[in-house]
């Protein structure tokens, strides 16, 4: 598997304007950590009952072909015992191109295992693995509401590099969520990180949602602003840098302006799909009480659930009730700080390609 293919599916991908190429898969509602910012704390209260199993997510990945990226989220994904053989059934069954696994880093054995497995099992995959970290050493633990957090990432981190010595096809990242207990000391805590963490990429993501404790998303946009020219100075040259910079460029834009900046392609070319298989055309739209909607007779934006739909997302995709999630997205021009939904809506669009391509 090269690269080359991950490119030409990229640039072939707008061809299905309403197929998703990128896919954010919830495998587990399990969760080690307390985050106070955390916008999924409701699900994680299912400690994993209802998640779909290994069997049911083989056959969902039978139904997906032509998946792009993959991202393993949760919950934290390494709870999961079979997760190498979760991300094994979209490589093999749906042609997946790029896989990326945001932890917490705690389990330092768990990730350290499995992260070697997959990287051996599929030495032509890039594979991205984002450590979470928020802060430095208590101040890190008191956000996640877990003692000795920030030592165990430490451990975590020096197993990755190793591994990354190894196999080429792995990049490490961190990523560092901004909210009401950082927003004042980012640039501090992202320095320090850098000096702790060496790695190939940093990303600071805004708070989002409801949060566990409703302060957290309380977050003034200049901060992010900061955060976003630190980053930008610290960023290698090279494609990757430059999609990343204009997302947060229109990210910015999007949460002054509040309006929707760029078309949103969340519920076409990107769903998340929940532990217990529910589709949604995003992370954000259900959390925000989706206004609007309700009128619609549309209590819940989801597209649809896996399991009824026989785990073909075809048959949900296809659905009127998608059709009308969609047109509401379109018509409304609802706009977040989603940025994996930003992300998608700049990587899949020719348009937004070309502009990007020019101005690097």
């Amino acid at each position: 598997m090269s690269r080359l293919p991950l490119y030409l599916m990229t640039a072939a991908a707008p061809l299905r304007p309403l197929w998703p190429h990128y896919l954010v898969l919830f495998v587990t509602s399990r969760c080690n950590a307390r985050c106070r910012m955390c916008f999924n704390w409701p699900a994680l209260e299912k400690a994993g009952e209802g998640d779909l199993t290994l069997e049911e997510l083989q056959e969902i990945a039978g139904h997906w072909p032509g998946l792009i990226q993959l991202t393993l989220s949760g919950g934290e994904p390494f709870l999961r015992d079979d997760l190498v053989e979760v991300a094994a059934a979209f490589v093999e069954r749906s042609g997946v191109r790029q896989l990326t696994i945001p932890t917490n880093g705690i389990l330092t054995e768990r990730i350290a295992a499995a992260a070697e497995e997959i990287l051996r099992r599929f030495p032509g995959l890039p594979c991205n693995l984002y450590l979470s970290l928020d802060a430095i050493g208590e101040e890190h633990d008191r956000i996640r509401q877990v003692p000795g957090a920030y030592a165990a990432v430490k451990k975590t981190f020096a197993r990755l590099q190793a591994l990354r010595r190894q196999f080429p096809n792995l990049s490490l990242g961190v990523t560092t969520v901004l909210m009401a207990e950082n927003q004042d000391r980012i640039t501090a805590i992202l320095e320090q990180l850098a000096r702790e963490f060496p790695c190939e990429r940093y990303q600071v993501e805004l708070a989002r949602g409801k949060t566990r404790e409703p302060g957290s998303g309380q977050v003034d946009l200049a901060r992010y602003e900061e955060a976003a020219r630190w980053l930008r100075e610290q960023a290698p040259a090279g494609l990757r840098a430059r999609l990343a910079g204009r997302m947060r460029e229109t990210l910015i834009r999007t949460v002054s302006e509040k309006r929707m900046v760029i078309p949103c392609l969340a519920g076409r070319q990107l769903v998340v799909v929940e532990a217990d298989g529910t589709v949604r055309p995003c992370e954000i739209l259900h959390t925000l009480g989706a206004p609007g909607l309700a009128p619609e007779g549309l209590l819940d934006p989801a597209l649809g659930n896996l399991r009824q739909a026989g785990y073909r997302i075809a048959e949900i995709l296809d659905s009127p009730r998608a059709g009308q999630i969609r047109d509401f997205i379109a018509r409304r021009r609802c706009h977040c700080s989603y940025e994996c939904a930003l992300y998608a809506s700049l990587v899949f669009s020719p348009r937004r390609w070309l502009s990007i391509l020019i101005s690097y």
